[in-house]
């Protein structure tokens, strides 16, 4: 087919010539000026083949495809050539040829090479050569057989008759682009699914049609290569398991070697699996942490983040997990914030992702914060607290920022779920953090929520040594620290603590300064 089309553009294009320089000759009669004529027509054709191939070449590949660009040439030679041999026009015939050459040499040569895709290298070279030289001389040859078979019957032959005669073979061609479109899809999905071709499909290099043909065929490719790792994978965890129930002995006395060899065969084949990302994914749901573990060491495609986040929740691979995570940083805070609303997870894995977040410096991983704010259970609320001053502290805050933790300082502590004395479900601290418990949690969730919030609005060190006063016993020391709290705080987030941590107002003889207080405040630590 490819051949078929091929030796028609030789055929019509022979045709449209003969007419084209036949009428030429007729209307310009001095040998000066027809060599003038001819010398800006070809000039005039080079510049316009050159600027319509730069132009609208590479986009028409890409938006529609081989068949319908290869498709324009034919369709507008049919239909002006019709035209043409109807109105007999020399003006009209010069614009069919020129327009003819431009397409010709810019649209058509650059889409009518892509039918050759689905060729191996190895046969490519020869069969281009048959169609490109063989197929195109035997199209000129019948071309000029047609124009001089016709003048030995009509010396005075019209130019009609031979745009005419391109007309019916733009017509055939036409109808040949169709099979020729329906062939290459065929083709090129044999040759992909049999591996005797391999396309990046991210070339910039593929047009429309070669991404949706490999799209298309490479992912029934990856379906049924994914149904034999998988169908592969249960069996010789079947037989694993089967080979430990019948022979217990057998289990206690290699169980090390079975498992490191077991691992070892099914780790090959998922390297040989198409897509490293579901063999990744296929490892990280398995409950070998060994294997986990050697995954999250190294670096972790992003898009296998909800994976490894429902591993959060694992004792045996959390630390790991968390540390995978926060490598990627920035870049997954959509999900990790998705994570920290998912009621699906375990309070302890949704508490290590409020303290990712607390980690990105980023406003939407802050607003992730704000939002977990009003989460349960408490200990959640309490990690996003500490994790909103942690990224808070890193930073100038704002005076937008301040009144907006003032305000979610007022609203937490109006909430009335949480019960004194509770102690909530946390992980362990991170790497570098004291893991001892601080003073604060000794005190409601709620309160501890406030005042993790507002070490991040007034001074961090200043919020610490008030904590440890209301928590000392001291009713002395207790009272300055609410008359602290009083002078440094703003509304809404003053009323509300002091309606919290006092039964009743606190008197004092003489309001002291804020200077007074806090060095009262430092030696009480002392």
């Amino acid at each position: 087919m490819l051949g078929g089309l091929a030796a028609l553009a030789a055929l019509w294009a022979a045709l449209l010539d003969y007419a084209f320089k036949a009428e030429v000759s007729v209307a310009v009669r001095d040998p000066a000026e027809l060599v003038r004529f001819f010398g800006w027509f070809y000039t005039a054709t080079g510049i316009l083949t050159f600027l319509f191939q730069a132009v609208f070449g590479d986009r028409l590949l890409r938006k529609h495809g081989i068949g319908v660009t290869v498709g324009v040439l034919p369709a507008f030679v049919a239909g002006f050539a019709i035209v043409t041999g109807l109105v007999d026009l020399f003006a009209v015939l010069v614009l069919l040829r020129t327009i003819e050459s431009v397409l010709a040499n810019s649209l058509h040569r650059a889409s009518y090479e892509l039918f050759f895709t689905p060729l191996p290298q190895v046969t490519k070279r020869p069969t281009k050569t048959i169609v490109d030289v063989a197929a195109t001389r035997v199209g000129d040859a019948l071309g000029s057989g047609l124009v001089l078979g016709a003048l030995a019957l009509v010396p005075e032959l019209p130019a009609r008759g031979p745009v005419l005669g391109a007309a019916a073979a733009a017509v055939i061609a036409l109808l040949l682009v169709g099979r020729l479109h329906r062939g290459y899809v065929e083709a090129l999905t044999g040759a992909l699914r049999q591996g005797k071709i391999k396309l990046d499909e991210q070339s910039d290099q593929l047009d429309a049609l070669t991404h949706r043909t490999l799209a298309e065929s490479t992912h029934l490719v990856d379906r049924e290569r994914l149904l034999e790792e998988i169908e592969a994978f249960r069996r010789d965890r079947d037989d694993e398991g089967g080979a430990r129930t019948k022979n217990p002995t057998l289990k206690n006395r290699t169980l090390g070697s079975a498992t490191a060899s077991s691992g070892s065969s099914i780790e090959a084949r998922f390297a040989a699996t198409l897509d490293p990302i579901v063999s990744t994914a296929l490892i990280l749901i398995s409950k070998d942490n060994e294997r986990i573990k050697r995954v999250l060491e190294r670096p972790v495609d992003a898009r296998l983040t909800p994976f490894v986040v429902s591993l959060l929740g694992a004792k045996a691979v959390a630390k790991e997990a968390e540390s995978a995570l926060a490598v990627l940083g920035g870049r997954i805070v959509g999900q990790l914030t998705d994570a920290l609303h998912d009621g699906a997870l375990s309070r302890s894995a949704r508490a290590r992702v409020a303290r990712l977040l607390g980690g990105v410096s980023s406003p939407r991983a802050l607003e992730g914060l704000f939002e977990g704010l009003g989460l349960s259970p408490s200990g959640l609320r309490v990690e996003c607290a500490r994790s909103i001053a942690r990224q808070l502290n890193s930073r100038e805050v704002t005076d937008a920022e301040r009144d907006r933790i003032y305000v979610a300082v007022a609203a937490a502590l109006e909430r009335s779920d949480d019960r004194l004395d509770v102690n909530p479900s946390l992980p362990p601290p991170a790497e570098g953090a004291p893991a001892e418990p601080d003073a604060s949690e000794r005190l409601e969730p709620r309160v501890q929520v406030a005042l993790s919030l507002l070490s991040a609005a007034i001074d961090k060190e200043t919020v610490e040594l008030a904590t440890r006063a209301l928590v000392a016993g001291d009713p002395v020391l207790r009272g300055t620290a609410l008359e602290y709290l009083e002078n440094v705080l703003q509304e809404p987030a003053k009323t509300a603590l002091l309606k919290t941590l006092s039964a009743a107002p606190i008197r004092v003889t003489k309001k002291r300064s804020e200077r007074e207080l806090l060095e009262e405040l430092r030696r009480s630590r002392g």
